[in-house]
């Protein structure tokens, strides 16, 4: 019989005691599998770019009130699931600190709710045992997915909720025949909101559209349609406002991915892609991890082609439902569709309808080379189709009799999940990661005010809305932006001519903050962010960062060579190695002790982070870092230790960690230089820590708490030795040129000078 027969024979149904024990232990499982991931694996876990900022800077914003900044400007505008996923990533944080690893459990909060709603759909509708077969296929589904669902980037994997939950009034409607009005609406809200959360969903939206096409031609002259768009529009509002405020940035985004040069469905490009899909990526993009000698690829390929298995089996059993599917749907036959059957026909035909938008578009899929399974992510919703996909060809060989090859797809495909998953990269040395890195990054922030809609805002209106936030992320953000600000400068031209460039004029990068009355540290902030951007872009190339080190005089030249240490992101060891091995070239080739001495600080800086991040001893270029700071001179070493103790200052989201770190990395001689570097930068970045250094409670804290001062007051010692220069150039300018007192007129009198001799405060960011 050439259709799909499973359709109309129901399994059977658990009891409701049986149906909700399930569900727990299910969703427990999956839990319990991410939090194992997220303990042992984190490292492989750790995409920063969009999970800290925004979706956890915005998230620390909405914790500790209204962001100072509108809402919608922090998201790329065209996910509005960012903003949902920002409100529980504050919910999280509230409960657990704003940690990474806390940031990480919105994600995984989201996975939970797809695999239940996945247990209940399938329990519904195909019975227990499918149930548990669906929910086991997807717990150990593709490691990209697995991956991903715990990457809170607001939109890819989070959004399979919704689509799970858009295939409950889709089989009432079409399987069951409810008509009713709750149906229409619900159908419609599920989908909307599926829609707003990630636009990628409206892939599945045309599908069903052209599904009720089919079934009912006139379906758009019904009732049922009319309150289904209205479910629609309810869904997507919260969309609607982000359009009208920021002039559709939906349909630029459609646009440039659709509309661009080079795309298009009768594009040159289109057969070249649709061929790359269905030959590469389409196998790549299970991306499971090797087990012992099975290689991860071997494993993916087999997954998919499981999947070519299954797809074409489905769609031959389809064939006359496809029939007259595609005959009504060119006008060429009136006769009626069963609708129950048909009901597939949007997940068969997800996977075509990927490779169709793939190849007419300029999406990028794959190629991500240090987190593989994340270039992916335009896959995930694939992925979740083709596992229900699974379930219903096993159903349909065991309603032919085929039970053994039934049995037989289900343990090859489950065996290759558990397998795939069972080679995540576990390591003792990422235990605990997670839950001592900060869960936002304010630094990612500052490339915000270089999006289009803020970069030609004049610096003023910029600086007014970073002046509204707390010191320390003020200076994180321009930070960033001093990283962007020369990146621009360096794809665009220093004057935005379009010249290619990475020569960086010095002082211009800060000059229009100083303009805009931003404080002097914020300044040296912007300075420090160009160094952190030749630093990612040129690292192996130490000539070009002498030569680029020579525009800088001053302070400015100090806080460059700074920059070149300083990462707004998480490294791993091979980042460590480069970093390291660059500056020691760049140590060999400098002849200046003073630029020596701002290298070898960076340097420290640089050891405090690796430290952080808990590379052991043993690691060679650890070895190799401190051996060579064995071979400095003593005033290098102590150097070293100081930027160690800046390094420490920034990175560390909890200061229990202080006492157990300083004391494995650091002699106990060298302790009071490091907390003397603490305290150089406690006044900038200490308080996102929410303690004052000196109600701190570590013993080693109250132990140098002296040495802490020492280094908080290294800006007031600089303040007084400019007023003294002053002074004594104004005194001198006196005895060259004297001129006579200004006579009082009438009763006025001469007053004494309002001008104090006090220091500054201890704030860098004093006006």
């Amino acid at each position: 019989m050439s259709e799909v027969t499973s359709l109309a024979q129901p399994g059977e149904r658990a009891s409701p005691r049986a149906r909700w024990a399930w569900l727990v232990a299910i969703v427990v499982a999956l839990l319990a599998f991410r939090l194992v991931l997220l303990e042992w694996s984190f490292e492989a876990l750790f995409t920063p770019g969009y999970e800290l900022f925004p979706m956890g800077t915005l998230g620390l914003e909405l914790l500790n009130g209204m962001p100072s900044l509108p809402v919608f400007e922090f998201h790329d505008t065209h996910s509005g699931g960012q903003i949902l996923s920002a409100l529980l990533s504050a919910a999280a944080f509230k409960l657990f600190g704003a940690t990474y690893w806390a940031l990480k459990l919105v994600p995984v909060f989201f996975a939970m709710l797809t695999i239940a709603f996945l247990y209940l759909f399938l329990e519904r509708w195909y019975g227990l045992r499918a149930a548990l077969i669906g929910s086991a296929l997807w717990l150990f589904g593709p490691a990209a997915y697995v991956d991903y669902s715990t990457a809170n980037y607001g939109n890819h994997s989070e959004v399979l909720a919704f689509v799970a939950l858009t295939l409950f009034p889709l089989w009432r409607r079409f399987v069951d025949g409810d008509r009713s009005t709750t149906t229409h609406f619900l159908l419609g809200l599920t989908c909307g909101l599926a829609v707003w959360y990630s636009l990628s969903s409206l892939l599945l939206l045309v599908l069903y559209a052209a599904l009720w096409f089919v079934v009912e031609r006139v379906f758009f002259r019904t009732r049922g349609f009319l309150v289904f768009v209205l479910g629609v529009f309810a869904g997507t509002l919260p969309l609607w406002h982000v359009m009208a405020t920021y002039d559709a940035p939906q349909a630029e985004w459609m646009e440039n991915k659709f509309a661009a040069e080079g795309t298009g469905l009768f594009s040159a490009q289109t057969a070249e892609r649709l061929v790359d899909y269905c030959s590469r990526l389409w196998f790549e993009s299970p991306t499971f991890y090797a087990f012992g000698p099975l290689r991860g690829e071997w494993l993916s390929a087999t997954y998919a082609l499981a999947w070519t298995a299954v797809l074409i089996g489905l769609l031959v059993l389809s064939g006359r439902v496809l029939g007259r599917f595609f005959a009504r749907m060119t006008f060429l036959s009136k006769a009626p569709i069963d609708s129950r059957p048909a009901v597939l026909i949007p997940l068969l035909g997800y996977p075509f309808a990927l490779a169709a938008a793939y190849a007419a578009s300029n999406f990028k899929i794959g190629n991500w080379a240090d987190f593989f399974w994340a270039g992916y992510r335009y896959c995930i919703t694939s992925f979740f189709v083709m596992n229900i996909l699974f379930v219903i060809a096993w159903r349909e060989l065991r309603a032919r009799g085929w039970t053994k090859s039934a049995n037989g797809l289900i343990a090859l495909v489950l065996a290759i999940g558990v397998l795939g998953n069972a080679g995540h990269p576990f390591s003792a040395a990422s235990r605990g990661i997670g839950r001592h890195h900060d869960g936002f990054n304010y630094v990612q922030m500052g490339r915000l005010f270089q999006l289009e809609r803020w970069r030609d805002r004049p610096r003023e209106e910029v600086w007014a809305a970073i002046e509204e936030l707390e010191p320390w992320k003020r200076y994180d953000i321009l930070l960033g932006t001093g990283y962007c600000g020369a990146l621009f400068a360096g794809l665009r031209g220093p004057d935005g001519s379009g010249k290619a460039t990475t020569t960086f004029v010095p002082g211009s990068l800060a000059k229009p903050w100083v303009g805009a009355k931003v404080p002097r540290s914020c300044a040296e902030a912007v300075v420090m962010g160009a160094g952190m951007m030749l630093a990612h872009f040129h690292r192996d190339e130490p000539k070009r960062i002498i030569d680029s080190v020579e525009k800088y005089r001053g302070a400015e030249r100090r806080f460059f060579i700074h920059g070149l240490f300083v990462t707004g992101d998480y490294v791993g060891t091979p980042e460590v190695k480069r970093r390291t091995s660059g500056a020691l070239r760049m140590l060999k080739r400098l002849k200046d002790p003073e630029d020596r001495t701002f290298v070898v600080e960076g340097l420290g800086i640089f050891a405090g982070f690796v430290a952080w991040r808990d590379i052991r001893q043993e690691d060679e270029y650890v070895v190799q870092l401190f051996e060579e700071v064995k071979r400095m001179t003593p005033e290098e070493q102590e150097s070293f230790v100081l930027g160690f103790g800046m390094s420490c200052t920034r990175y560390f989201s909890d200061t229990h960690y202080y006492d157990a770190l300083l004391t494995r990395w650091i002699p106990a001689g060298a302790l009071p230089t490091v907390f003397r570097g603490i305290g150089m930068v406690a006044e900038r970045v200490w308080r996102y820590h929410a303690r004052d250094v000196a109600a701190a409670a570590t013993p080693l804290i109250t132990k140098y708490r002296n040495d802490v001062a020492r280094g908080q007051a290294w800006r007031d010692e600089e303040v007084r030795a400019k007023k003294a220069a002053a002074k004594e150039n104004a005194a001198k300018k006196v005895a060259k040129d004297p001129k006579p007192p200004k006579e009082p007129v009438g009763d006025e009198s001469p007053t004494p000078s309002k001008v104090s001799d006090t220091p500054a405060p201890l704030s860098d960011d004093s006006k």
